[in-house]
């Protein structure tokens, strides 16, 4: 780690905080060929673990059943802190970001599935919470679950 960035570090709690509060994040696998593929997400946080959705094909899935190993980034940006003297290279931005490497998986078990989808609907659209989710569409969708090895969060500002 930078040496200048150890004083910008993250409590676990602050850490949580962002991957709550969040409402998008970027996901980076890898490709057949070794290179990197990052996509945008929605995604929940809860019980230490990552969980998102989508199609059950693409090249984001083709990528973690050939490779489960991921990172994921959580930004918060939190405006512009700018130099009193009115210096371009002065300024800096404010913001919290983590960063999480790990292992991502796709549930099979349809009430680990439903629990996940039920757990970002409630997150992302609160007024449907509660409301049953159709067999039909999560046999359809897949879910996967980020088991994180590594997280580390920073700030400025």
């Amino acid at each position: 780690m930078q040496e200048r960035m150890e004083k910008y570090q993250l409590s676990k709690e602050e850490i949580t905080t962002v991957l709550t509060e969040s409402s998008s994040g970027v996901l980076a696998t890898i490709n057949s060929d070794g290179s990197p593929y990052a996509t945008p997400i929605q995604f929940v946080y809860q019980g230490g673990r990552l969980y998102f959705h989508g199609r059950s094909a693409g090249q984001k899935l083709d990528n973690l059943r050939a490779d489960a190993r991921v990172s994921f980034t959580a930004y918060q940006e939190q405006g512009l802190q700018r130099s009193p003297q009115g210096k371009p290279c002065g300024t800096n931005t404010c913001y919290r970001s983590v960063i999480i490497s790990g292992t991502a998986r796709e549930l099979s078990d349809p009430a680990a599935k439903t629990a996940a989808l039920a757990a970002i609907v409630a997150k992302y659209t609160p007024e449907l919470a509660g409301v049953p989710l159709p067999e039909t569409s999560v046999a359809k969708t897949a879910v996967i679950e980020l088991t994180p090895d590594a997280i580390t969060g920073k700030y400025y500002g």
